[in-house]
């Protein structure tokens, strides 16, 4: 399949400071892009994203907001059992690997599953590091198959229709209900030994509790053994002490989210010395360091903030080091906190249309223009200023595209652009993010004489208010509307607005004040 690139760009001051040979084999290579960031495969990206966000909204229930403001506050229980779910996939259905390159259609897992597989896969860093460290046959096991996803998804329905192979290899390997909120009706209560005590005794704790279950934000419970109360962040401070204890007790030991440097190489010496700074900015003045029993996640916080100028840690970056450490899952991602923002930037894609079956079922010029666009922010990408890159919204929906590629999308920055590009949310870099959208509007206007963040919802202009998925109208009382009744027009248009949404390319992993960003300078 050929590619259509825009036309040549000649290089203007935004771009002035790229070397002119570094920008035409970047230039060169982008037809490799060609499948992996094709219309079809944005297309199919949106279908599966539209079958998610149906399943959200099943989960959090009739009163959840239209516009998605409130979708995962409701059903972060759901959330927080699919990630339990995601645990037991990668533990006991996935295959080793023996060379092979994909995934298997047996092995596809449960809608609720997939949700945080595809979160996990748009946070580049983080899904190579876990892979690296606890899952390697996952990301040995190929890109995020997205087209044998998206072929499961009924495209009138959005229902997500898995063959009888999967139900089957899931119901056996896991030994729980395929379905998700079957899953809810025979497991009301999770399982687990006191991480406080050495007793053997099983705590059983209800998912949901009043607001107090373990699959809620206010999770509490007291040991029966101990009398010690476990909450969220008891558990989150579990996670870094272990950590702890393993950097003090092994001349390897490191803690999560350092193995990579700020362009994504695989950097275990430096790993191992943030490790042991961070050790010498929470010792006090009796070496005592903190423990679970008496630390909380934002004490340590505080303590780092204070403490690091003693150090070659860089102050600014402590919140950035501790956030593997803001949920107690094995993982670097908190996909609690990832869904909510990934569920509000769906949303807006939702909100102009680009999810509805009309626009996905036939090629449509947007999502040329998308991708077209998203080749120049690459370009941008190449000389970055003050280290960071935003994306606008049609640009981000095909750099998440690209990502699902895994291992590809890995391979493929660092050969088009030299270093391993990670995927920052607006909300982890406010600052960073705000000042970065202002500079990217004024290189925007500059290279391309086009607004940075464009109108969205221009392709249906045209035609008239859609029924909403699930509701009759009220006229010929039909799903969808049979009838010939003149709606109100749509918006005619529909933006971005700045700082709202922006994901990018920013600091990162960058924890020393020696570090450097050679593919950011």
């Amino acid at each position: 399949m050929a590619v259509v690139l825009s036309p040549p760009i000649v290089p203007q001051a935004a771009l002035s400071s790229i070397d002119d040979a570094r920008l035409k084999a970047f230039r060169a290579a982008l037809p490799q892009l060609a499948e992996m960031v094709s219309t079809q495969k944005i297309r199919e990206h949106l279908l599966l994203v539209a079958a998610i966000m149906k399943m959200f909204r099943i989960a959090t229930g009739p009163d959840a907001s239209p516009e998605g403001e409130d979708l995962l506050s409701v059903s972060t229980p759901f959330v927080r059992r699919a990630i339990h779910r995601f645990e037991m996939w990668l533990d006991k259905v996935i295959e080793p690997c023996d060379g092979r390159t994909s995934i298997e259609q047996h092995e596809l897992p449960p809608l609720d599953v997939v949700a945080i597989w595809h979160i996990f896969v748009l946070s580049p860093f983080r899904y190579f590091e876990d892979c690296l460290s606890q899952y390697p046959k996952l990301y040995a096991s190929g890109p995020f198959p997205i087209s044998q996803l998206a072929a499961l998804v009924d495209p009138e329905t959005r229902v997500y229709q898995a063959s009888p192979e999967q139900k089957k290899s899931w119901v056996q390997l896991t030994g729980v209900p395929f379905d998700p909120f079957e899953h809810i009706k025979t497991e009301p209560a999770h399982c687990m030994s006191c991480p406080l005590c050495s007793s053997t005794k099983e705590l059983i704790l209800p998912w949901e509790n009043n607001g107090a279950g373990f699959g809620e934000p206010n999770f509490n419970a007291t040991c029966s053994e101990c009398s010690a109360t476990i909450t969220n962040d008891t558990l989150c401070c579990v996670k870094f002490c272990i950590d702890l204890q393993n950097v003090l007790n092994s001349t390897n030991g490191i803690f999560s989210g350092t193995i990579l440097n700020g362009r994504g190489e695989v950097d275990l010496p430096r790993a191992r010395i943030i490790s042991l700074e961070v050790i010498k900015a929470l010792k006090d003045d009796e070496s005592a360091l903190p423990t679970a029993r008496d630390a909380t996640i934002p004490a340590i916080y505080e303590k780092l903030l204070k403490d690091s100028p003693k150090t070659r840690l860089r102050p600014d970056r402590m919140e950035a080091f501790l956030r593997p450490y803001i949920n107690h899952t094995p993982f670097s991602v908190d996909f609690v906190e990832v869904v909510r923002i990934l569920t509000q930037f769906n949303t807006r894609l939702e909100n102009v249309g680009w999810l509805d079956q009309a626009f996905l079922s036939i090629p449509h010029i947007e999502l040329d223009n998308a991708r077209d666009r998203f080749y120049t922010f690459l370009e941008m990408v190449l000389s970055p200023e003050k280290g960071a890159v935003s994306a606008s919204l049609d640009v981000d929906l095909v750099w998440h595209t690209m990502q699902l590629a895994g291992s590809l999308y890995r391979e493929f920055t660092v050969r088009l652009l030299g270093t391993h590009v990670d995927h920052i949310p607006y909300e982890y870099e406010p600052e960073i993010f705000v000042a970065s959208m202002g500079r990217m509007r004024e290189r925007w206007k500059e290279v391309r004489n086009e607004d940075f963040v464009i109108p969205l919802i221009t392709w249906k202009s045209s035609r008239t208010q859609k029924t909403v998925e699930g509701e009759k109208c009220p006229t010929c009382g039909r799903c969808p509307c049979t009838c010939k009744k003149k709606s109100q027009p749509l918006p005619k248009t529909s933006s971005l607005e700045s700082g709202t949404d922006a994901c990018g390319v920013s600091l990162s992993q960058v924890f020393l004040v020696d570090d450097t960003l050679d593919g950011y300078r």
